[in-house]
């Protein structure tokens, strides 16, 4: 093991005793925290993070209905190299779109000016040029890239159901390509004539 990957494992442990907390499988934790790590450094730094945490750090409360007890939201966080580590919280709060495409084609600028993105539990709002759209948006950090179910239920999208991936660069910039005929998730950030895809970035705002 390299001198540079022992000093960093502290680091490492730490963040995988956090996700350990919540119930995360080792192989969950390892895509959350965009790990890349040899089995053998992957062991070093969950036993060097153990070694410097209380020896109950990794129980997990059981609830009194003895139901298990639902994932808990966590922080956005960085990585020793800089890195956003997206997690479940991290789109919570209000979005404005900064541009998109659809069809291929350019989203007219005066209209993404106009659009917000409010994103609170799994609820959306949207916000376009004065019309709002609401209803609700599970999110799949397990999938790769990660994934947005969206079931309108008040405005233009009432009954639809339409399927995103969505991946954050950084802690104030949202990337999502959505499937508005809800047939099938994106596979990649890209719109076409062909696939008829709507690709925005949204912005975060205070």
């Amino acid at each position: 093991m390299r001198e540079t990957e022992q000093r960093r494992a502290p680091h490492y442990g730490k963040r995988l005793l956090h996700f350990f907390r919540h119930g995360s499988d080792p192989l969950r934790i390892k895509t959350i925290l965009g790990l890349s790590l040899p089995p053998a450094m992957f062991a070093y730094a969950l036993c060097v993070g153990c070694s410097t945490q209380p020896d109950n750090v990794l129980s997990i409360p059981s609830p009194a209905n003895g139901q298990p007890p639902p994932p808990e939201v966590v922080a956005a966080d960085t990585e020793a190299n800089g890195t956003f580590i997206a997690t479940s919280s991290s789109t919570q709060g209000l979005w404005k779109m900064k541009s998109g495409i659809i069809n291929g084609t350019g989203f007219p600028s005066s209209l993404a000016n106009s659009t917000t993105l409010l994103l609170r539990g799994e609820n959306y709002e949207v916000v376009s040029g004065g019309v709002d759209d609401k209803g609700t948006c599970v999110q799949d950090l397990s999938a790769t890239p990660f994934r947005m179910t969206i079931q309108g239920v008040e405005g233009s999208n009432a009954g639809k159901t339409i399927l995103a991936i969505f991946e954050m660069p950084s802690e104030s910039t949202l990337r999502v390509c959505y499937d508005l005929a809800g047939a099938d998730f994106p596979s990649a950030f890209e719109s076409t004539a062909e696939n008829g895809y709507f690709y925005t970035v949204y912005t975060r705002q205070p």
